[in-house]
């Protein structure tokens, strides 16, 4: 959003200099065609009214230009938001609640960053489904934790294994916690959908 508010103001400023210049322009090639009124002609007053005219309907088009600039850059930067679907499979107990975070770099994925988005539901069943509406095409990571017992964390034994479940995109098949470039999934501007199986 910040960059497209950017684009947005630059636009604006080439929109309203472009038009302003013209719109000066058009005043002056007025005056210099009507340079005052003769004897018996109409009044001053008419012909700085004609003047005053043509600058306001000038304003008017510059309005009108800016506002359907600002709408193109808004329904381009929607064209690009896309969905990412999230199947979760083997849900084990129906108790507690289910985290997930859809994140976009190694820090965030480390926890040193705030995800993209994160969502939380229930469990009703052996399955779940999470979508991640609006987001930019790119590369994304998703990780998810079922937290068993509500007591915020996802709980251990004693050599540091989970006892609760725990999965990430691309289902990466190691003992560890994958890494970001291990569980990157790619999310074209059409959207997509993963799955996750819960371990």
């Amino acid at each position: 959003m910040a960059e497209q508010a950017g684009h947005g103001q630059m636009l604006t400023g080439a929109r309203a200099g472009g038009n302003g210049s013209r719109a000066e322009s058009d005043f002056w090639h007025v005056e210099s065609m009507t340079t005052g009124p003769e004897p018996g002609a109409a009044p001053r007053a008419d012909w700085l009214h004609t003047a005053t005219h043509t600058s306001g309907a000038t304003a008017m088009i510059r309005t009108a230009l800016l506002s359907t600039a600002l709408t193109a850059l808004a329904l381009a930067g929607s064209a690009h938001a896309a969905d990412l679907a999230v199947t979760v499979h083997d849900v084990r107990a129906q108790t507690g609640t289910l985290r997930v975070a859809l994140v976009d770099s190694a820090a965030a994925w480390d926890g040193k960053a705030k995800p993209v988005q994160a969502q939380q539901a229930a469990p009703s069943g052996d399955s779940a489904h999470f979508t991640f509406k609006g987001v930019p095409a790119g590369s994304y990571a998703v990780l998810l934790t079922h937290d068993e017992n509500d007591n915020g964390k996802l709980d251990t034994n004693l050599v540091g294994m989970p006892v609760e479940g725990y999965g990430f995109s691309n289902n990466p098949q190691v003992m560890r916690k994958p890494t970001f470039d291990e569980a990157r999934v790619n999310v074209p501007a059409a959207g997509a959908a993963i799955d996750i199986t819960l371990r």
